[in-house]
């Protein structure tokens, strides 16, 4: 897009032109013919400038939906405003989708009697379609290896370890670091700041994108596959690992991985309570309870415990 400004010095003027271009970096590898187009802009005298446009901040999202909606939030609608940016990081054509979609879906509505926008309590958002297009189409141009084992990252959890990730994929992890580094680029991944070796997807949402992609005999399968891999890779300090390891067991389905998890979610309630985190006690004795009730043959003195 071409804009031209003029410039007058007394009597005479002076007319100059720019040019504003703008691109998605995430969309570029580096034998496109625009990388070599930028590297010839930066070598003139004439000047170039580069704006990199990150998401919103976490007001930002909160002044959004107060546009969006035309007022004011109230407490519930700053919890979700709150939300919506740990989900979206700020991305703004994730927020606006992600408003549309509560919208249309009846999980905010308009009060009749006060015109304000209310919405309904939820533990997590979820995905439009629009949304879970856009995140597949740009995991897809990595190819299917790397969809695959990205795949299984998003069952590890947002973040995730080289090592662990080696270890259920059976991927050489100098070959798994290739394809993260081509997920860096296209903005999927990052490393997560002084942590070698430790990566974190980009936005929540492509994470829960690709885990909701999986069927749910491949997801409980492979919630078995990284339980039993870090049982390998840290067989003498369990206590460290002992919430992933109850998550992972208790999200699995053989009667094994049911007293595995109940086990686990025990030991997790135990060292929560011994962290001064009630909360988290309570919620890993009330996951071993139920699993209890769902087990058959259990003995009742241990739902008592």
């Amino acid at each position: 897009m071409s804009w031209c400004s003029t410039i007058s010095t007394g009597r005479t003027s002076r007319v100059s032109s720019f040019l504003i271009g703008t691109y998605r970096d995430a969309e570029l590898l580096s034998s496109h013919p625009l990388e070599e187009a930028l590297a010839g802009l930066h070598r003139e005298p004439t000047g170039v400038s580069t704006i990199n446009l990150g998401g919103l901040e976490d007001t930002g999202v909160i002044a959004f939906r107060e546009a969006a909606a035309g007022h004011e939030l109230d407490d519930a609608g700053v919890g979700l405003a709150h939300q919506l940016y740990r989900e979206t990081d700020g991305n703004p054509f994730y927020v606006a989708e992600m408003l549309r979609h509560l919208s249309e879906s009846g999980a905010i509505v308009q009060d009749i009697a006060t015109g304000r926008w209310v919405a309904a309590e939820s533990d997590q958002l979820s995905l439009p379609h629009s949304v879970r297009t856009v995140i597949g189409t740009r995991v897809s141009r990595l190819g299917d290896q790397a969809t695959k084992v990205l795949s299984t990252a998003s069952v590890i959890g947002r973040d995730f370890d080289v090592e662990l990730l080696s270890e259920v994929t059976g991927v050489d992890e100098d070959d798994l670091l290739d394809l993260l580094d081509a997920a860096e680029r296209a903005t999927v991944v990052h490393e997560v700041e002084g942590q070698p070796g430790r990566y974190t997807f980009s936005h929540a949402l492509i994470q829960h994108t690709l885990y909701e992609d999986l069927n749910a005999t491949r997801r409980t399968r492979m919630h078995r596959q990284v339980g039993e891999a870090i049982e390998r890779l840290h067989p003498s300090e369990p206590d460290e690992y002992v919430g992933e390891l109850a998550r992972h067991f208790s999200l699995a389905t053989k009667p094994t991985d049911v007293m595995k998890a109940i086990a686990y979610s025990t030991r997790a309630g135990d060292a929560a309570l011994k962290a001064l985190a009630p909360d988290d006690g309570v919620r890993y004795f009330s996951q071993a309870l139920e699993l209890c009730f769902a087990a058959t043959g259990m003995e009742p003195n241990l739902r008592v415990d």
